[in-house]
C-alpha cells in the first residue's frame, strides 16, 4: 500500500516517541540516522556493516525503508521527490524562522520548469574529469537540483555520472536534508554548510555517493567532514 505524507508523519512521530526525541528535533534526528546508516564508514572489507543497525533501531530502519520506497515510486515515474522539504514546510518551518533565515522553499512546479529550460550541452560544458558541474548556493532541500537531475537523466540514466552537483546553505539541518535527498536520488556531489557571501570556514561538508561513482553501482553513501571543528582543534 502506498504511503502518503500524512502516514509518514504519523510513523515519524511514533518512532520519535519511542526514542524520546523532542518535537522540534524529530526531522533532524532522522537525517542524522540516515547519514550514519549510509556513512562511508559503513562500507567495510566484509561488506555493508552500519553501526546503527541494531535491534533498538529497527523502527528507524523501517522508516528509512518506507522513505526509500516513496522516492523510488516517484523516480520510476520520472519525478524527483522531496519528502523532507514537504515535511519541513508543514511541520517545522515557522514564520519566525522563515523570516530570520530567509527560508522559503521553491515550489516543485517552478523547479521542474527551471530544470526543463536549462538545456546546457554536456559536451560544450564539460569541466575537468569530464563532469558538468551544477551549483545552487542557497539550496534549501536541494529541490531545484533534484529536478535538474531528473530532467537530464529521465530518458537515459547513464548520464547520471556526467553531472556533479554542488549545493550550499547556511542552515545545518537544511544541509543534512539536501544531502539525504541528493544521495537517495543517486546524484554525485557535495553539500557545504556555509554562508556563500562571506565564505567563512564551512561548518560541515557532505560528500555524496562517493561509493557510487565513477564506476556505477547500486550503493549509496554520505561522508561528512567538519572543517570548523578541525580548525578549532589545531
Amino acid at each position: 500500500m502506498k504511503t502518503d505524507i500524512k502516514d509518514f508523519v504519523k510513523y515519524l512521530n511514533e518512532v520519535s516517541d519511542n526514542h524520546c526525541v523532542k518535537q522540534e528535533e524529530r526531522l533532524d534526528a532522522f537525517y542524522d540516522f540516515i547519514i550514519r546508516l549510509f556513512s562511508t564508514d559503513s562500507y567495510k572489507p566484509e561488506g555493508f556493516k552500519p553501526d546503527v543497525v541494531t535491534p533498538e533501531n529497527e523502527d528507524y530502519i523501517n522508516l528509512v525503508s518506507i522513505w526509500c520506497e516513496m522516492v523510488a515510486e516517484e523516480m520510476e515515474m520520472g519525478n524527483s521527490f522531496d519528502l523532507f522539504g514537504q515535511l519541513y514546510e508543514q511541520m517545522f518551518l515557522l514564520k519566525s524562522k522563515a523570516s530570520a533565515n530567509g527560508q522559503f522553499f521553491t515550489p516543485d512546479s517552478l523547479c521542474r520548469l527551471m530544470a526543463d529550460i536549462t538545456d546546457a550541452d554536456v559536451e560544450e560544458n564539460e569541466s575537468d574529469r569530464g563532469l558538468v558541474r551544477v551549483n545552487d548556493p542557497a539550496c534549501g532541500s536541494a529541490r531545484t537540483l533534484l529536478a535538474h537531475f531528473m530532467a537530464k537523466t529521465r530518458k537515459d540514466h547513464s548520464l547520471a555520472g556526467k553531472y556533479f552537483y554542488e549545493a550550499a546553505d547556511i542552515d545545518l539541518p537544511t544541509c543534512k536534508m539536501a544531502a539525504c535527498n541528493m544521495m537517495i536520488h543517486g546524484m554525485q556531489g557535495k553539500v557545504v554548510c556555509q554562508d556563500q557571501l562571506s565564505l567563512p570556514t564551512p561548518t560541515a561538508i557532505f560528500y555524496i555517493n562517493e561509493v557510487r561513482y565513477p564506476f556505477p553501482s547500486g550503493m549509496y553513501s554520505i561522508r561528512v567532514v567538519y572543517p570548523k571543528k578541525e580548525e578549532k582543534a589545531k
